[in-house]
């Protein structure tokens, strides 16, 4: 018999313990139970009070130097519709949205109390004309970046030409070939890089010159001994016209002369 009595008095003293416990469960519950509707009241509440009409987006501001990108296209194709008001509107999604545009590099979007946004627009400065096999004509800027637009916009820009990979090899080398034949009097409107690496460029009078393949100091270095050879005077050419340069040999280059049909190699 002692054994029940003895369980009895272990058990006892948990009875107190275990109904505060419940009582604290209990009103802990009936708390969360009376908080949740009033958290629903006020997000709904903030929610219809940050889409108010009075908080609409009444004025955009552009502010950067527009040549090729105005202001009524931007108008027209973002800020007719914006999708939001001063609180609700996404500035990430505006600025992809302004850089879609033609013409526009870099966009950036800022509020401004109680209903602005000022937008500044970075364009594209277009340098060339990139031309890759497959590809539609396309642009390059300043930075080096190839982007689409209406190449009835520009005139007058050198034309390059190359695979997606080479462009940095061949922006490159028109800079140096710039500044090579600047001197000489000979302007570089077209440069050209072969899948296999080989040169070739077109000058401003439409004179076509193959320049091989080889590092870019090789190149450089037949083109310029080939510059000072058919400018000296006295040589067999001077005074005649030519339309295309092979300067691919290892000792010369062949010249081929309008008025003749054949090529004349030079030494």
């Amino acid at each position: 018999m002692a054994s029940p009595s003895r369980r009895a008095s272990m058990v006892a003293p948990l009875g107190p313990l275990w109904r505060r416990v419940r009582q604290w469960s209990q009103r802990r519950g009936g708390w969360w139970l009376l908080s949740l509707p009033l958290a629903i009241l006020v997000v709904y509440g903030v929610y219809r009070f940050i889409h108010l009409p009075v908080f609409a987006i009444e004025q955009v501001l552009v502010e950067g130097e527009l040549k090729r990108c105005s202001v009524e296209d931007l108008r027209a194709g973002v800020f007719a519709n914006l999708p939001g008001n001063f609180f609700t509107l996404d500035l990430a999604e505006t600025r992809e949205a302004l850089e879609k545009v033609a013409w526009v590099r870099q966009a950036r979007v800022r509020r401004v109390w109680p209903d602005r946004l000022v937008v500044h627009i970075e364009e594209h400065q277009p340098v060339a004309i990139w031309r890759e096999q497959g590809v539609t004509d396309r642009l390059v800027n300043r930075f080096g970046e190839i982007f689409e637009a209406n190449l009835g916009d520009v005139d007058n820009l050198p034309e390059l030409e190359g695979l997606r990979s080479q462009l940095g090899q061949v922006i490159d080398m028109h800079g140096k070939l710039l500044t090579l034949l600047r001197p000489f009097g000979m302007e570089v409107v077209r440069v050209s890089l072969s899948p296999r690496g080989s040169w070739e460029i077109e000058l401003k009078r439409g004179e076509v010159i193959e320049l091989g393949r080889g590092s870019a100091e090789d190149v450089l270095a037949r083109l310029e001994r080939f510059a000072h050879a058919i400018q000296r005077p006295g040589a067999q050419w001077a005074g005649r016209n030519w339309d295309r340069a092979d300067l691919r040999h290892m000792d010369g280059f062949a010249l081929h002369l309008k008025a003749t049909a054949p090529s004349q190699a030079a030494q």
